[in-house]
C-alpha cells in the first residue's frame, strides 16, 4: 500500500476515532476495554482498507465494525451480569451515528476545556481516566481521603460540563 494512501486512512480514521471512543465507553463502560477495542478496530480496518471504497464515507463502516467487536467483546464477558443486551449496544450504535456531529463538537470542546485544566485537578483526571487508577488508589497518591478526592472528581467533571456548556451554547446556532 502506498504512502498516499497509509496517509488517506490515517486522516480519515483520525477523523472518526473520538466518536468511535465515545461509543466503545457507552457500550463497554470500561476505559481499558475501549482502548483495546479501539486498537482492534483501527488494526481491522487498517487490513481491509484497500478493499474499501474512497468514495463512500468512513464512518458507517467504522461503526459496524465497531457494533460487531462490542458484539464480541460482549461474548466473551457474557458469564457477568453488567453487560449491555445485543439489543442496547445496537441502540447505542444508532445513537452514536445520530449524534455524531454533536459528539464530534463536544469532544472538541471537551479537550479545549481539558486544556485549561491545571495542577492538582489535572493530575487526579490524568491518574483516574489515563491510568486507569481508582480513587482509593489515587488518594494516598495525593494525600487525600478517598472522600475527599471523589468531591473533587464531582466538581473538576461538573466544571468541564459546564465548560463544554459554556462553548456549545456560544457556537453558532448552539447545541441541541
Amino acid at each position: 500500500m502506498g504512502e498516499a494512501n497509509h496517509h488517506e486512512f490515517l486522516k480519515r480514521f483520525l477523523r472518526e476515532e473520538p466518536l468511535l471512543r465515545s461509543f466503545l465507553l457507552s457500550a463497554t463502560g470500561n476505559v481499558d476495554a475501549t482502548e483495546e477495542l479501539l486498537q482492534i478496530i483501527a488494526v481491522a480496518l487498517w487490513e481491509k482498507w484497500a478493499e474499501f471504497d474512497s468514495a463512500r464515507p468512513l464512518r458507517p463502516w467504522a461503526l459496524g465494525m465497531a457494533r460487531l467487536e462490542v458484539l464480541k467483546w460482549r461474548q466473551q464477558l457474557a458469564r457477568r451480569k453488567e453487560t449491555l443486551s445485543p439489543e442496547a449496544v445496537e441502540r447505542l450504535a444508532e445513537a452514536a451515528a445520530e449524534y455524531a456531529q454533536e459528539i464530534d463538537t463536544r469532544y472538541r470542546f471537551l479537550v479545549e476545556c481539558l486544556e485549561t485544566l491545571k495542577g492538582e485537578a489535572r493530575n487526579i483526571l490524568e491518574m483516574k481516566y489515563g491510568q486507569g487508577l481508582k480513587i482509593s488508589q489515587i488518594a494516598p497518591r495525593i494525600g487525600k481521603s478517598v472522600e475527599a478526592v471523589e468531591m473533587m472528581l464531582v466538581r473538576i467533571r461538573r466544571t468541564l460540563r459546564e465548560c463544554i456548556d459554556r462553548k456549545a451554547a456560544g457556537a453558532e446556532g448552539g447545541l441541541a
